[in-house]
Order: C-alpha cells, then sequence, then structure tokens
C-alpha cells in the first residue's frame, strides 16, 4: 500500500536538461518509480519534510541514505549515509541544532534523534520520544504515522517485528544515550583508578603527618644534644681553668679558699655553689641521674585528692619539665632510687603498699609488688642488679628478685615492729658466705643488721646504737663502709613504743628543733661495726629527716644533713665533722637530698616542698 500521493515527494536523479536526454531522463524516472515501489516496505516516507531514509539499506548493512529536497526541480539530491558517518551540511532547515559541514557519527546519532526523520525529539510534546515493545525508540508522531499508515501490516522501521499504536510507551527523558560494554568498563577502571589514587593520597597525608611528628622529635633532640655538648664543653673548659688552681706548699688559708681549696685533717675542701632553682610544687622525693641529665621527683598535685606524679627535670637549660601520672592505688611515695645498674630504672616505694620498678624511658612501671603492709623504704642491691629490697611499717624486711613477679623470695622480721625507714645494700667482703646478701637498716630503736640466704641468722641491732636516742636518720658510703646515724632524744622510757612510732609524713606537723646527734660507725670486719666519732645537731622533735655522704675519693668524704635551727644544709667533713660548708634552701622543711657526680663535677639536690635547687662543685682529680 503507498502512502498518500500529497504527502510523497518523489526524487529525480540530478542530470542534463536537454531535449536530447528527455526521453532517457524519463526512462530512469519510470524505472525509479518501480524501484520505489519494490522497497515501498522499506522506506520511511516523511509528510512535507524533505528527507527519505532507506532503512533497508541501515538496518542491514548499517549504511543509510538520506535524499534531500533543496527546494529547487531537478536538483533534488542524494547523500549516502555509509560505515558511520553522515554529512548533514548541506540540510536547509534542520531543526536539530546540527552544525553544517560536520561529519556525525552514528554513536553520536544514536539515542539523540528519531531514526525515522532524523530530527531530535523531545521530552514532552508530538515529537515526545517513545519506544516500541521490541524496544527501538522514535519520535511519538513518526512512529504513530508510520503504524497508521501500514495498518495492521505495521512492522518496526528497525527490526521488522509487528506492532501496533496501543504497543507504544512514552518514554520521559530528555535524550537516551546507550553506552556500550567497553565504555562501561572504561569508566568502572577509571573509578576503580580514582579511588586508588583517593586511598593513596590518604596514605600518603598520614605518612607527611607521621614525618612531621618525627621531624619536630629530632629537631628536640638535636637542640638537647647541642645542649649537653655546649654542657659538656663548659665542664672540659672548667677542668681546664681549674688545673692551674693547685694547692701548694706555703700557701695561705685565703688563697687555699680562694683557689676553693681547705685543708682540714690533711683534705680537700669542695667548695658547692647555687646552680639551679626549679620549681616543682609538692615535691615529697627525688634522685639524679648524670649520665641521663634529670632528676626524678616523686610530688604530689595541690588540692584534695590531688594526684601522685613522677615528674622528670632536665638538668640542662631551659630545663624542660615531664610530668607522669601514677596508678591512683599507688599513693604517697616515701622512698625513690635510681638504679645503679641501668639508670632507666628506677625502685619506688608508695604507701599504696606498692613497690614498683619505673622505666624512665617507657614512663609506666614494668614490674609492682604487692606488699602485706605499706613500705617507708626500699633500696637495689649494690652487688645484683636483680635483687631490690623493701622495709615495712611492722619492722620486716623482704628481698625480690626482679626475675620473678610473684612475690618476695625472702622476708625477715624485724626485731621489734617499729618501721624501717632506712635501708642500705651493704657490699659483698672477704669471707663473707656465698649467695648471702646482707642490708643495715635503721628504725627508731637503732641500727641492724640483716643477712639474707642465710634463714638461720636473726638480724642484730649495731652495738652502741641502741642508747644513742631515737634513731631518726641513716647515711651509708660504700666506698668506705661507713655510716652515720642521726638520733633525737627520748622522751622518757616508757614512751619508746610512742617515739618510735612518730609518722614520718609531714602532714602531722613540722615540728620543733631539738638538740641532737650525729653518730659515726666504722666497719672492722664482715658484718661488725663500731663507733669513730659523734657531733652535736639541732635536729626535729617530729620529723625523720634525709642525711647522706658524698664520697671524693683519697679519703675525702663529706656527711651532709639539715640543720632544723637554722634552716639550712650542713656540709661537715669525716670523719672530724668539721664544718666545711653551709647551704641555704628556700623553704622550710627539707624533703630529700641526693648526690651524684661525673668526672670532674659533683651535683647535690635539695628538695623541698615546692622548689628543688641544685648545687654544683668541682671534683679536682
Amino acid at each position: 500500500m503507498e502512502p498518500p500521493e500529497d504527502e510523497l515527494e518523489y526524487v529525480a536523479i540530478p542530470g542534463d536538461d536537454s531535449e536530447e536526454d528527455g526521453g532517457q531522463q524519463q526512462s530512469q524516472t519510470e524505472d525509479e518509480e518501480e524501484d520505489d515501489e519494490e522497497e515501498e516496505e522499506d522506506v520511511v516516507v516523511v509528510g512535507s519534510d524533505s528527507t527519505r531514509v532507506s532503512q533497508n539499506e541501515a538496518s542491514s548493512s548499517g549504511q543509510a541514505s538520506v535524499e534531500i529536497d533543496d527546494g529547487s526541480p531537478g536538483r533534488k539530491r542524494r547523500r549516502k549515509k555509509e560505515g558511520e558517518a553522515l554529512s548533514l551540511g548541506d540540510v536547509d532547515g534542520a531543526e536539530g541544532g546540527l552544525s553544517k559541514g560536520r561529519e556525525w557519527n552514528r554513536e553520536e546519532i544514536d539515542g539523540l534523534f528519531c531514526p525515522i526523520c532524523m530530527e531530535a525529539w523531545t521530552n514532552d510534546g508530538v515529537h515526545q520520544v517513545c519506544c516500541l515493545p521490541c524496544g527501538h525508540l522514535y519520535g511519538l508522531s513518526c512512529i504513530q504515522r508510520w503504524i497508521k499508515d501500514k495498518k495492521s501490516a505495521a512492522k518496526c522501521p528497525q527490526c521488522n517485528k509487528k506492532c501496533a499504536v496501543n504497543g507504544i510507551r512514552k518514554l520521559y527523558a530528555s535524550q537516551i544515550v546507550a553506552l556500550d560494554e567497553e565504555s562501561k568498563k572504561r569508566i568502572q577502571f577509571l573509578e576503580n583508578k580514582c579511588l586508588s589514587l583517593e586511598k593513596k593520597g590518604g596514605d600518603l597525608a598520614t605518612k607527611e603527618a607521621e614525618w612531621k611528628k618525627m621531624e619536630i622529635k629530632l629537631q628536640q633532640q638535636l637542640r638537647q644534644a647541642t645542649q649537653k655538648a655546649n654542657y659538656l664543653e663548659s665542664l672540659l673548659d672548667t677542668k681546664q681553668d681549674s688545673r692551674s688552681k693547685i694547692v701548694h706548699p706555703g700557701m695561705t688559708r685565703q688563697e687555699k679558699v680562694a683557689s676553693g681549696h681547705d685543708l682540714q685533717g690533711g683534705r680537700e675542701y669542695f667548695h658547692f655553689t647555687l646552680q639551679k632553682d626549679i620549681q616543682v610544687q609538692g615535691g615529697q622525693m627525688v634522685d639524679i641521674d648524670m649520665s641521663q641529665l634529670i632528676a626524678i621527683v616523686a610530688r604530689k598535685a595541690h588540692g584534695i585528692g590531688g594526684m601522685n606524679l613522677l615528674t622528670k627535670v632536665s638538668l640542662l637549660s631551659p630545663h624542660d619539665i615531664e610530668n607522669i601520672m601514677l596508678s591512683p592505688d599507688t599513693k604517697a611515695v616515701k622512698d625513690l632510687h635510681i638504679s645503679s645498674f641501668d639508670r632507666r630504672l628506677a625502685l619506688l616505694a608508695s604507701l599504696g603498699k606498692k613497690l614498683s620498678i619505673f622505666s624512665l624511658d617507657c614512663n609506666y612501671a614494668t614490674l609492682c609488688y604487692d606488699l602485706p603492709n605499706p613500705p617507708w623504704s626500699c633500696s637495689w642491691d649494690i652487688n645484683n642488679s636483680h635483687h631490690v629490697y623493701a622495709g615495712l611499717t611492722n619492722g620486716m624486711m623482704l628481698m625480690f628478685d626482679t626475675r620473678q613477679s610473684a612475690g618476695p623470695v625472702e622476708s625477715i622480721r624485724g626485731l621489734t615492729c617499729n618501721p624501717i625507714h632506712t635501708l642500705h645494700s651493704l657490699p659483698h667482703s672477704k669471707g663473707q658466705t656465698s649467695g648471702v646478701s646482707s642490708v643495715l637498716a635503721a628504725s627508731s630503736v637503732g641500727l641492724s643488721l640483716a643477712n639474707f640466704g642465710n634463714a638461720d641468722e636473726r638480724p642484730y641491732l649495731i652495738p652502741g646504737s641502741e642508747d644513742q636516742g631515737v634513731c631518726i636518720s641513716l647515711a651509708y658510703c660504700p666506698g668506705s663502709d661507713e655510716a652515720v646515724a642521726s638520733f633525737r632524744p627520748r622522751i622518757d622510757s616508757s614512751s619508746d613504743i610512742f617515739v618510735s612510732q612518730t609518722p614520718l609524713s609531714p602532714s602531722f606537723g613540722i615540728g620543733q628543733p631539738v638538740s641532737g646527734s650525729h653518730v659515726l660507725y666504722s666497719s672492722f670486719g664482715t658484718g661488725k661495726y663500731q663507733k669513730l666519732g659523734s657531733a652535736a645537731a639541732n635536729v626535729n622533735s617530729i620529723r625523720l629527716p634525709r642525711s647522706l655522704i658524698m664520697d671524693f675519693g683519697s679519703e675525702n668524704r663529706v656527711f651532709v644533713s639539715g640543720d632544723d635551727l637554722n634552716h639550712d644544709l650542713v656540709l661537715q667533713s669525716l670523719p672530724s665533722f668539721g664544718f666545711s660548708q653551709r647551704l641555704k634552701y628556700p623553704k622550710y622543711p627539707m624533703r630529700d637530698i641526693k648526690y651524684t657526680h661525673s668526672s670532674n663535677k659533683g651535683l647535690l639536690g635539695c628538695l623541698s616542698e615546692d622548689t628543688l635547687q641544685l648545687f654544683s662543685c668541682l671534683i679536682q682529680t
């Protein structure tokens, strides 16, 4: 069935207009009309439009021909789309927005234009995009006209499947473009690549942050190393300057003092000067390490329920401070010592019934022992790096092996139930039984010696120490095996128990200065001590002070203690107890004192409640 006559436009192939070829042209026209009739079902006829597309060629071979009428008789042209390209440059009046002279490939046309009229469809109106049951897309008016013209014989112009008007379905989309599988894979690949790059970017940002932290840490270490180098250079310069300060025979006393020396009984005088005041509030105990150039202060933060802290203070300017929070069940620290074998470890005895070994590198307790009673003292074994000791409030002494975490390896019951306020490990002596470790302990009743490793032997009092009064402090020098015990007078014989159990904590009161004594004891054999001398002292009526012996070698030893009447540190040469120097501390009472030294410099630390004072002296070699 042919379309209505008024809607068809017959196309003539251009040729010669002469009369000679008129018959030939007419014959060609007739032949073309016959061909059109044969291919009638495969030709899309566009009403009044001037474009006709051969669907047979387009659907079968991928090629399409477009015939265009430019309005001039005998000037109708045929444009053939071969392969995948169709030139629409000469189409006049095209409303699809096509640019003249542009080659449009099939991928650009498919999904954008109606395949019947080759014009862009719309998302509404008479030319709205729609589809047939077979899935092919057309403009609504075009496909409706096509089916109405074909009636019952209507077929899809692209796949020749039967169709009807009621099978048309409108699609509500501005344009439809179908991606081929290759493009889809390419898009997925690019998306995955973007995700991978984003992840790499995040990883690089994390690494950059870590590098910045590492850079800051390295800069800090470099600054500390530079400060330490400057400090060591200053020590070297001081040592070189000191070589000229030598005591010569015939020097006057004033010249000896000016050169930093004084001879009292043939011994050198070492002059301490204040190096630095460092603010540390709530200080309780202190120890100093010259190898790492740090001081460790156990303290309690101010206020009710203040936390117990361990504070590391750098000995180098600007004296950086690092606070480490202790466990709440630790409570107040009563004794503190840095190991002489491993300067990175500190031993803490606390009222929370804890004996802890604290790592100064990691800033946490690597080992913690639970004790039956609160400890008041602790000590490292100077002969064995694995053994530590604790003195308890009930007079008991315990020895621990740090290779075991279960509990003490040995315990010794004291002579009385009075607290052990000081413990010192003694060096092995000739003739001492193998496997036996000795400690010198002090309680209010006096000095006692205990031997661990000999279960049959009970601790015993050092002769003469029990009748000096109430023992309140004990200093010991391993190099000379000498000890200085400090005593205050007893009130009366019936109050021994009361006096001996006077709390060490300063919260019970500061007390009053009273006349006491310092007594020097020297070893004259394995486990045997005798009294060598004594000196009067101003001691406290309540508090238990700290004291120490500085060993400068060459028979030069200095005893350091606090004077509760004058509120200063007293340095006395041993064994004569001759006064060498007095050092003022800023606030009374003094909490703790510790001494350490390097090859040519001594450092004395004095801790009060809110200040750590560092005094230094030059050691003459």
